[in-house]
C-alpha cells in the first residue's frame, strides 16, 4: 500500500517534534493556530463579499431592490404611528 507524499512527510516531523522542549511545543502550536487564524479570516471575508447582504454597500442595494417601495411603506407607517402615538400623549 502506497503513502500520500503527505503522509511520508509527516513521519519526519513526528520524529522532529518528540525532540523538542515543551516551550518550543508549545511555541509551534501558537503560530500555528496563528496561521489558521488568518486563514479563517481571509475565508470569512471572501464569503462575505460573495454572500448576498454582507457585501461593503448591499444595505444600498437593497434599498433599491424590490423591497424598497416595502421598507419604504413600512417606514412611512411607523413614522404616522410615531406621531399618532405623540399627539395622543400631549392631549392628555
Amino acid at each position: 500500500m502506497a503513502t500520500s507524499p503527505t503522509a511520508a512527510a509527516a513521519v519526519p516531523v513526528v520524529v522532529e517534534l518528540h525532540a523538542k522542549s515543551m516551550e518550543e511545543l508549545l511555541r509551534l502550536q501558537s503560530e500555528a493556530v496563528k496561521q489558521v487564524l488568518t486563514i479563517n479570516q481571509a475565508i470569512a471575508r471572501k464569503s462575505r463579499s460573495r454572500t448576498p447582504g454582507y457585501a461593503p454597500g448591499s444595505a444600498a442595494r437593497a434599498l433599491r431592490g424590490p423591497m424598497a417601495a416595502v421598507t419604504a411603506a413600512t417606514q412611512d407607517d411607523i413614522r404616522n404611528e410615531k406621531a399618532a402615538l405623540k399627539d395622543r400623549g400631549s392631549h392628555q
